[in-house]
């Protein structure tokens, strides 16, 4: 090995270390481009107490343009409104999905509706703008429909369990989609022997018979990648932090540890963090009081990411993502904050105990033989035989972490600041 030089310098000497740390106002997985999510808009329906459930006719038979006005009247128990959803993929066998505050065993129905993204966002699914064509598929038990716009159908009907497996996912129309066009998901589960569903996008045209199993298993799930909700939560530097580590263990989840100092608002000079507690907030939250004069409110399982490395005064920082998570809780001690933080990875391995893969697993796998020894066998649980690339790709859809993290062209950063892609 060549000995260094003397005169030779590993570091600019105006290089220091430092770390920056980022904040989005969300629960959901970050996605492409270091862009944050509100999810998907959910409703969720459910019958009366009394039996009543009428609506699955009322939104099958009426015009595109009136499903929403009979959606609203519909005869049912609302069982949530405006809430949030990372992707349209779900299973909950005989039973009903109790984790959206169903309880009425195969009677629900949901809504679904986000706007699409701009070429900035879904750059990893086509960078056109507009995307000329894009053709849904869907795939499940109960009946579906899907509405652009409010006006036009492009996807009206059952979904079968039996037809997905003699004839694969259906097929939507395919259709033109430009930034800001709304895609509204109906489905409902009328005593259908199972629920479940998910929904794939296609950039293309109905494939060819012949390729459509192919097309199908390589199409991403719809998520907050493709269509979002709102405007994006903002990202937010935080500022006046003693310390920062990761801890990066072999067989354990990354864990991340902020200590940041408290302050007293009128005895110092209001730079700092403030602990806060308001009348519906009874576990209290942090304010972090900024330079500016601004202020930003941090709460739990909100998403939070480390970047370390080293700034130099005269060229190009040289910083590298470490960490990347949600907050999970907080200590107040001795006038510090002691935030703790658990890596996107552990709701990976909380993936283990929700025995997958199921039925919407191996539909959303294209996976169709009830019968053999080299081949996925259907509706078993288990991932024997499956492609190592499915399963956790599985294991991550399920978990929330949108389609863009593993979908998008894989770049290497550069000292000088620029990403050079890997070409395989």
């Amino acid at each position: 090995m060549k000995p260094i030089s003397p005169t030779s310098q590993i570091f600019a000497p105006d290089q220091q270390y430092q770390y920056v740390v980022s904040y989005w106002d969300t629960p959901m997985t970050p996605l492409r481009n270091d862009i944050a999510s509100n999810g998907l808009r959910m409703d969720v329906v459910e019958p009366t107490a009394t039996g009543l459930y009428d609506f699955p006719a009322a939104i099958r038979t009426v015009a595109a343009s009136g499903v929403a006005d009979a959606w609203t009247a519909a005869q049912g128990e609302r069982v949530l409104t405006d809430g949030r959803v990372a992707n349209l993929i779900g299973y909950w066998a005989g039973g009903a999905p109790g984790y959206h505050g169903a309880t009425k065993n195969r009677q629900v129905g949901y809504k679904f509706e986000g706007t699409f993204r701009t070429a900035t966002g879904r750059d990893w699914f086509s960078a056109a703008e507009p995307v000329t064509q894009v053709t849904f598929a869907v795939a499940g038990s109960g009946y579906v429909r899907i509405i652009k716009n409010n006006t036009t159908d492009l996807f009206n009907g059952i979904i079968t369990e039996e037809g997905y497996l003699n004839s694969g996912p259906s097929w939507a129309t395919t259709t033109s989609l430009a930034a800001g066009d709304t895609i509204s998901v109906y489905y409902v589960q009328d005593k259908e022997l199972w629920g479940g569903f998910v929904v794939k996008a296609y950039a293309g045209a109905l494939p060819a018979e012949s390729d459509r199993a192919e097309v199908f298993q390589q199409a991403p799930v719809v998520g907050a990648g493709l269509l979002g909700t709102g405007t994006n939560p903002p990202k937010k530097t935080l500022e006046h932090i003693e310390s920062v580590e990761v801890t990066n263990q072999l067989g354990q989840t990354r864990r991340a540890t902020l200590r940041v100092p408290l302050v007293v608002v009128g005895q110092t000079s209001g730079l700092g963090w403030q602990w806060v507690r308001t009348g519906g907030d009874v576990t209290g939250h942090l304010l972090c009081l900024h330079s500016d004069g601004s202020t930003t409110a941090v709460y739990r399982q909100r998403l939070i990411q480390i970047q370390m490395g080293f700034r130099s005064f005269t060229g190009v920082d040289e910083l590298y993502t470490a960490f990347t998570g949600w907050i999970d809780d907080f200590a107040v001690s001795d006038g510090l904050v002691t935030i703790t933080c658990l890596g996107v990875e552990q709701r990976v391995a909380d993936q283990y105990v929700r025995n997958y893969p199921d039925r919407i697993s191996y539909m959303c796998a294209g996976y169709t033989k009830t019968e053999g020894t080299t081949d996925p066998v259907y509706a078993i649980a288990a991932y024997d035989n499956w492609n190592m690339e499915l399963a956790l790709r599985d294991l991550l859809i399920r978990c929330g972490i949108d389609e863009s993290r593993t979908r998008a062209t894989l770049t290497v950063p550069q000292a000088n600041g620029t990403a050079v892609p890997v070409v395989m």
